[in-house]
């Protein structure tokens, strides 16, 4: 009898891991914190971007409704984001899910995106170390129907992901931790970006000489 005792318990320990619940997301924004589009990087051009949406200028540039991509990255809390360039999204976030914007042409939808809220965090994502509880960061990449625009979003630190009957908090916000609405700007020609890291290997070797 005790000897079987002692297996169940084993067996039950052994069990605990695969019965923790999977981590959920608010995998949306609201209208007040929403994406916008620029025609540029300079500051007059960040200062005149315009909501994504049913506007004319979005729908020229590709980003009209259903038209932008909006990817979430996440990382455990405490993960220092390592980013190749600024037109990419962290290197060491683990890709969590994608959505577009919202194909609704309300006045409250514009630069709206809605993957889910909750949104559960498949459990493929880094071997299912997403579960509820955990403290998380995260980050958003969108961009428009060509890539021609792109961008990424601020990082969001200290996100309690929800679970089973706890609801998962909002991404959006002005508390501490949570992030506004960011700006998508016309991406370097690949050409332009090469010429730039020719430029500066140049630039090093020069210096080298000297």
């Amino acid at each position: 009898m005790k000897k079987l005792i002692i297996l169940l318990s084993i067996i039950t320990l052994a069990a605990l891991p695969s019965m923790a619940q999977p981590g959920t997301f608010g995998f949306s924004n609201f209208y007040n914190y929403p994406i916008k589009i620029a025609l540029g990087t300079d500051a007059a051009s960040l200062a005149a971007a315009t909501v994504i949406g049913t506007n004319a200028t979005s729908v020229s540039l590709g980003a009209g409704p259903g038209q932008v991509t909006v990817q979430l990255y996440i990382a455990l809390d405490g993960t220092v984001p390592q980013f190749s360039d600024p037109f990419s999204p962290p290197a060491n976030f683990f890709l969590a899910g994608t959505t577009s914007n919202s194909t609704s042409l309300s006045p409250v939808a514009q630069g709206v995106f809605h993957g889910g809220n909750p949104y559960t965090i498949p459990a493929s994502v880094d071997g299912g170390a997403f579960t509820a509880g955990r403290a998380i960061e995260y980050d958003f990449f969108a961009f428009n129907q060509d890539g021609s625009e792109m961008g990424r979003s601020d990082v969001g630190t200290n996100y309690i992901l929800g679970g089973g009957v706890a609801p998962p908090p909002p991404a959006f916000g002005t508390a501490d931790g949570e992030i506004g609405g960011w700006t998508i700007t016309p991406t370097p020609e690949p050409s332009m970006i090469a010429l730039g890291s020719l430029g500066a290997a140049a630039l090093v070797l020069f210096r080298r000489r000297k």
